[in-house]
């Protein structure tokens, strides 16, 4: 018959199923830090399939389960925002910067991030610059047409609003030169010089 009828050698037993049990927690729970650390979701997905399978619960479980939709979040966007700097769509980038910005710092220090608010702040002078020769054109200002102009020009760009300032701009030009033809010939009294300013103004 065992001392103590055998309860020393159950706690011993017990004792070591527990430290068993711990070493596996401990070693489950390693393995899922070290994938959210790496941010990869398969890893993360299968260490937390690792500690369910052990019927281990932690707080670092519900971690890894929102690691993965942000990481799945982040991956999502950064595929919509590469075809937003492909097709050059203004209001899409905005949009997904925007989202960037709620995903976290993490999202920000990355390359698409960089890349799509680099394009964003172009694409937005590009669009005032059109629309300052736009207002310009409608306003009939040649200095301002000539800068407005210039400056588009400048950007590489050929928006067909161009065309219509440089037409507006040759007419204006044309009135400036036959103003002061006419000046001219008012001045010097000329007849003739006169009468071929008046007809050009």
């Amino acid at each position: 018959e065992l001392p103590y009828k055998g309860a020393r050698l159950s706690a011993v037993k017990d004792a070591k199923v527990r430290a068993e049990r711990l070493a596996k927690e401990k070693v489950a729970k390693k393995r899922l830090m070290d994938a959210m650390k790496e941010r990869e979701t398969i890893a993360i997905q299968s260490a937390i399939e690792a500690c369910k399978s052990i019927s281990y619960e932690c707080r670092e479980i519900a971690d890894g389960e929102a690691l993965i939709k942000q990481i799945q979040a982040e991956d999502e966007v950064k595929i919509l925002m590469k075809d937003a700097i492909s097709s050059q769509n203004l209001d899409k980038l905005r949009e997904l910067l925007d989202k960037s910005d709620e995903l976290g710092e993490l999202m920000q220090n990355s390359t698409e991030y960089a890349q799509a608010s680099k394009l964003l702040k172009r694409l937005e002078e590009e669009a005032s610059a059109v629309s300052d020769l736009v207002n310009a054109t409608e306003a009939r200002n040649l200095n301002e047409l000539t800068a407005y102009i210039q400056r588009v020009r400048e950007m590489g760009l050929d928006p067909p609003e161009i065309k219509e300032a440089e037409n507006v701009k040759a007419e204006l030009e044309e009135q400036v030169a036959a103003r002061k033809n006419l000046s001219s010939a008012m001045s010097t009294r000329n007849f003739n010089q006169l009468a071929s300013a008046i007809e050009r103004a």
